[in-house]
Formats: structure tokens, C-alpha cells, sequence
């Protein structure tokens, strides 16, 4: 079953695909009769219209392509209409992949005494090397404070994989702090909800992402230093420490050590 998000996503594509060929062709459109001319002239529409950059254009291709697929797999049309149409070039990321010691202090003196509950998401990030969207399904059920690990259920993960990331010491009474109020049966109940505070209710990654574009401008930071910096700050902190790459890589979920 495909996550949360990603239905969003699709449902979403859907959406503007059906509006696009309902204006320009008709509700009586049958799906063989969708030809690379329209697909040409989809993405020109969606290049022109929509106000993205060549990640977003190159992201709604693939789902096109991804849903023809899947028509032709079932029989409704013989050919890929947008099997041919090339992706745009992406200029390189530009992230700051280490941050430096005088903006780590910044943020947490500030968040210390403003959100603490969103400095707790931030020492997921560095210290567990989290992805933001496996942060934000973490339940308290995850947590084991004995052992000091939380897990990262494969449902979730990025690559398929169950993981148990550690909780340090420096971060554990953080955490303590977060959950110490909630009853022992709310096992279900997510980490970071409502507030970024534990709750009944799923807070999408999205919120965490837009709490730091917030941050970063309160604290005059660099645009380039992104929440993912914090995950690559991690990793290179590891590094610096000693960890093997081997072990290193398997700590940040990542499928190879280049």
C-alpha cells in the first residue's frame, strides 16, 4: 500500500490531468486517444501554468508515465504517450551540508527557551539521523528508553527498512521531557502532534519544514542551511568522531557508502 503522502500526491496529479484534458478536449476523451501531442502539450501547460521548476516538472512526468504504465499493464492503451518526453535539467542542490558550530548554538539557545518541543524533532534529525517524514509518524510506542532507541518501522522508512536509531544521552532527558505527561496507554499516540507536542493526531512533515523556513528567518540563517542540513551535519559529526563508514551508513539508512 502506497503511504499517506504519496496518495496525496497521485490524487492530486489526477486531479490536474482530468481538468486539463476536460478543458481542452472534452469529457468524451477515451484513453487510447491520448496521444504524445497532448502529452507535449500537457507539459507545456503544466511548464507554463503552474509555476514550477524543472524538480516538480521532472517529478509530474514520472507520474505520468507511471499511470500510462499501469494502463498499458491493464490493457487500456498500447503505448506510453510520454514515453519518449525528456526530463528538464535540475541545477545542482544547493545545501549547506555542515553547519557550523556558532548557527548550532544560535538555534538551540533559541529554541531551548521557545519550542523545545521542535529542538527535540531537530536532535532526532542530528543525533538519530531521522528523515523529516520518519520523525513525524514516530509514536510513543517507538521509544524505549531503557535500551534509548527509538524505532523506525519499515512502513515508514524510506528504503522499506526497519531500524532501531539510537537515542544519545544529550538528547534522552529531552525526550523524558516530551512524553513524561502522557499516560502509559497512549502507546498509539504520535510524538510530534499537534504543537509538536505528543497527540492522537498525525502531523504532516510538511509543518516541520515550514517551522524552520520560520526559524531560519528569525535567527537571520542562511537560506541554504535546510532541516535535511541537520541529517548531513549528523553524519558528518560521525564521521568526525571516529564511526566507521560502513557503520555510518547503516545508521543514515543509505544503500552504499559513496
Amino acid at each position: 500500500t502506497a503511504r499517506h503522502d504519496t496518495l496525496r500526491t497521485y490524487n492530486s496529479e489526477i486531479k490536474f490531468l482530468r481538468a486539463f484534458i476536460s478543458n481542452k478536449h472534452g469529457n468524451e476523451l477515451y484513453a487510447i486517444s491520448f496521444d504524445k501531442s497532448m502529452a507535449i502539450e500537457y507539459m507545456e501547460h503544466a511548464w507554463e501554468n503552474r509555476e514550477i521548476g524543472a524538480v516538480r516538472y521532472n517529478n509530474i512526468l514520472a507520474f505520468c508515465k507511471l499511470i500510462f504504465n499501469w494502463m498499458i499493464e491493464k490493457q487500456y492503451v498500447k503505448e506510453n504517450p510520454f514515453g519518449s518526453l525528456q526530463k528538464k535539467k535540475q541545477a545542482p542542490k544547493k545545501r549547506i551540508m555542515d553547519i557550523e558550530r556558532k548557527d548550532r548554538k544560535k538555534i538551540k539557545e533559541y529554541l531551548g527557551k521557545k519550542n523545545r518541543a521542535y529542538y527535540c524533532i531537530m536532535m532526532f534529525a542530528f543525533h538519530s539521523l531521522l528523515r523529516p517524514k520518519e520523525i513525524s509518524y514516530i509514536k510513543i510506542g517507538d521509544i524505549d528508553l531503557k535500551k534509548k532507541t527509538v524505532t523506525v518501522k519499515g512502513s515508514i522508512a524510506k528504503n522499506g527498512n526497519t531500524r532501531y536509531a539510537p537515542i544519545p544521552n544529550v538528547m534522552a532527558d529531552l525526550v523524558k521531557e516530551l512524553i513524561k505527561e502522557v499516560p502509559n496507554h497512549r502507546k498509539g499516540w504520535y510524538l510530534f502532534s499537534r504543537d509538536f507536542k505528543p497527540g492522537p493526531f498525525w502531523r504532516d512533515s510538511r509543518e516541520i519544514a515550514r517551522y524552520w523556513s520560520d526559524l531560519r528567518s528569525t535567527l537571520k540563517l542562511k537560506k541554504e542551511i535546510q532541516f535535511y542540513s541537520l541529517r548531513d551535519s549528523g553524519i558528518i559529526q560521525m564521521l568526525r568522531d571516529g564511526r566507521s563508514p560502513k557503520e555510518v551508513m547503516e545508521a543514515a539508512d543509505h544503500s552504499s557508502i559513496e
